[in-house]
């Protein structure tokens, strides 16, 4: 995205095409090509309460007065955008820094990493008051009823306001707030404006909610004074003119407005931006054809661990039935953070003028010594196995490839599998995370890191297939110096947290095209209140923002941040058009059901965005609140063969005296803590790790991106169970897996 750099004050205020109020600001823009290495401008705006206004000119306080509960409802919304020119969108946020919410100490979350966004998140829940609501009386989509969210008159609606076309949404009320949540069901397109609509509402008496007075006087031209109210008039007469055609009266709307979601290139921008910088300074800038081009990013072997086989006795120190050697080192790559050596806390590097330097002039030579550990199963030593890139837990590190069920699918299906750091999200970057829940602005130098760490990971990754690379070290070679990795096969499986870094990294990756996601999810502000995963950092989130009003809506403010930096910003874009200079991916997902962790919902979410298929039935009986599972989720089988699956695992119930099992997961924005948690379980389960092997499988690949499709390629392991089986259902009609 080109992007305009502010160069001078506030003159005053107006009125976007949305109807939102904004402050005016003259601009003098200025040009920079990505490509050519210079400085990208991104757009600032600055505070009504911090710029120097133009002589007569009046900073306005720009609450939206159609829902007055909270400054910065209804969320997402266009009333906080400014227009602009220079943008995909043609829209910049516009949140002012004294309308932010605060923490205890009083301290407003900085609007200035949120203004540099040119629209809202595409997986952002939808946020407003309704006093009274009662979702069943008025008919409304839940969690376990989506099908609904398509009926004619149904209440709450999401109208792409272009084509007019309804997307897939569910609702819920959450019980700490009373707020209405709307979620999408399957992540927004980037770049499209959307409508939302609220009609016929009803209370728990089955009685009609009212209009607020200021969306009445819009809605039925009522007389006013109000000079906020008059400048949206034409603006929301073009958005009631799209929902009658959508076959929605006006008389009949409680509330709507508008939203745009960001474009990709605003999400995707510093992190492709570094991507390409880099992979040029190796001398590869073709990235689509699959072709290892250039050198291989520099390392160092620090400690190679060579095992003998286990004796007759068992294995006694030293020793491993399944693993050959463990590999430790470090690799060499480029910082674009505006610190040595990328250390947590470092940042994006920024000129006076607020644009970013993707490539440091002042460190040109600013490197980052990223830390890997690999592991060689015995299989490789005798045929070279597949290239293998693990995505490590909550807060891990690289020594989490040594994990019992990493070592085990290593040996099982001959893959040699190394491991970095999760930049961001890693061990060492937990100081920052406690600093970030106790002031919500701290969450952009997290993104920053993040979006470095996906740097780390394709750089190991090329180091992995490179000839020149590992393949090369003796480390990594058998006693008769054959390299133990298979020629140009790479591959990513990440759990938990890897899934919600991975998917990201994914849709940048340019040295592999499958992904295997075990125990997936995404969007950080919907993942956050229903996750036992980040507990630690959620009580001090809970102790700095103690208001549940205020809390929800600072973290559903901060995802176009954090959008940046996790699968929720990217997820359309691995499977569906890439991002400029990405190959297309496909993906497995293996979900559990009740996880305490990632919420199960938001893998369901991931598949509909990506377009994965799943077979059915999908859940035993009892095992789901839905009315119909999986709604928006192709069936698999048949004659539609897809690249991209879901596989739903079951712990199955609570029994034998509550040692086993869970319940299925709860509805609502709440912890999931009864029963077991069944996180870990699928990647201790000797059919799930098969179920991995056969989608990373190279002869299921797509060769070149040709989409090409393999005979039987989704078949379901119970009907076969000699057959290929990446998406198949779990058997379950006897007894329960683990």
């Amino acid at each position: 995205m080109r992007s305009p750099a502010i160069r001078s004050a506030v003159e005053g205020s107006a009125s976007t095409a949305d109807g939102g109020e904004f402050v005016v600001i003259r601009l003098q823009r200025g040009w920079a090509s990505l490509t050519a290495g210079l400085a990208v401008a991104v757009l600032l705006c600055a505070p009504a309460a911090t710029a120097t206004a133009a002589p007569g000119a009046k900073a306005k306080h720009t609450c939206d007065p159609l829902d007055t509960r909270s400054c910065l409802l209804p969320w997402p919304n266009n009333h906080f955008t400014f227009p602009t020119s220079q943008t995909r969108t043609g829209l910049v946020l516009n949140l002012l820094g004294y309308l932010m919410p605060k923490n205890k100490d009083g301290v407003p979350i900085d609007p200035a990493a949120l203004n540099r966004s040119d629209g809202f998140s595409p997986g952002s829940t939808i946020l407003t008051s309704v006093k009274g609501l009662d979702l069943r009386r008025s008919q409304a989509v839940t969690s376990t009823n989506m099908e609904r969210y398509a009926d004619p008159k149904a209440p709450l609606v999401v109208i792409d306001a272009v084509s007019g076309r309804r997307k897939m949404i569910w609702a819920e009320i959450d019980p700490a707030t009373g707020l209405l949540q709307i979620h999408p069901g399957a992540n927004l397109a980037e770049q499209h404006r959307f409508i939302v609509a609220l009609r016929d509402l009803k209370d728990r008496r089955g009685k009609p909610i009212k209009a607020g007075r200021a969306f009445r006087v819009l809605r039925d031209r009522l007389p006013t004074t109000n000079p906020r109210l008059i400048s949206r008039r034409h603006a929301f007469e073009r958005t009631f003119k799209i929902l009658k055609k959508a076959g929605i009266e006006r008389r009949s709307l409680y509330l709507a407005w508008t939203f745009t979601v960001a474009s990709r290139e605003n999400i995707s921008e510093r992190a492709a931006g570094i991507r390409d910088a880099a992979f040029a300074k190796l001398g590869d800038t073709e990235l689509l054809d699959h072709t290892v081009a250039g050198v291989s990013p520099t390392f160092q072997i620090d400690q190679v661990d060579a095992l003998d086989p286990c004796g007759t006795q068992g294995c006694q120190d030293g020793q491993d039935a399944r693993i050959a050697r463990r590999v430790a080192g470090t690799l060499t790559v480029p910082c674009y953070l505006d610190r040595s050596g990328c250390p947590p806390g470092a940042v994006f590097k920024r000129t006076p003028t607020d644009a970013f330097e993707f490539i440091p002039k002042k460190t040109p030579y600013n490197t980052i010594k990223v830390a890997f550990t690999c592991v060689i199963p015995r299989a490789a030593l005798t045929t070279p196995g597949r290239a293998l890139l693990f995505g490590h837990d909550v807060m891990g590190s690289e020594r989490e490839v040594l994990r019992d069920d990493v070592e085990a699918l290593a040996q099982e299906h001959d893959f040699v599998a190394c491991a970095t750091r999760e930049l961001g999200m890693s061990e060492e970057d937990a100081p920052l995370w406690n600093a970030a829940m106790a002031d919500l602005s701290k969450l952009s130098p997290i993104a920053d890191r993040v979006q470095q760490g996906f740097l780390d990971f394709m750089f190991l990754g090329r180091a992995m297939i490179h000839p020149k690379g590992l393949q090369a070290d003796a480390a990594f070679q058998t006693a008769a110096g054959k390299s133990v990795f298979a020629p140009d096969l790479l591959f990513y499986d990440g759990t938990g947290q890897g899934a919600l870094f991975g998917g990201a990294l994914t849709a940048l990756a340019p040295d592999y095209d499958r992904a295997a996601f075990t125990e997936p999810a995404m969007n950080l502000s919907f993942i956050l209140p229903r996750s036992t995963a980040y507990s630690p950092f959620t009580a001090i989130l809970n102790s700095a923002y103690p208001d549940p009003l205020l809390r929800t809506m600072a973290l559903n403010v901060m995802q176009p941040v954090l959008d940046r930096a996790e699968t929720n910003g990217y997820a359309r874009r691995m499977t569906q058009t890439p991002f400029l200079n990405s190959p297309l991916h496909d993906i497995l997902l293996q979900a559990n059901v009740g996880d305490h962790r990632f919420p199960q919902m938001s893998a369901e979410t991931i598949a509909r965005t990506v377009e994965a298929v799943a077979f059915r039935p999908a859940y035993e009986r009892g095992r789901s609140r839905d009315v119909v599972s999986l709604v928006g989720v192709a069936p698999a089988g048949g004659s539609n063969i897809h690249n991209s699956g879901l596989s739903i695992w079951d712990s199955g119930p609570v029994r034998d005296s509550g040692l086993l099992g869970t319940p299925i997961t709860p509805v609502g924005p709440v912890v999931p803590r009864a029963g077991n948690d069944p996180h870990g379980l699928i990647e201790a389960t000797p059919a799930a790790r098969a179920q991995i092997s056969d989608f990373l499988n190279p002869a299921a690949a797509d060769t070149l991106n040709n989409r090409s499709k393999v005979a039987g390629e989704f078949r379901d392991v119970c009907a076969a169970p000699s057959g290929l089986k990446p998406v198949a259902r779990a058997c379950r009609t006897a007894s329960y897996p683990y």
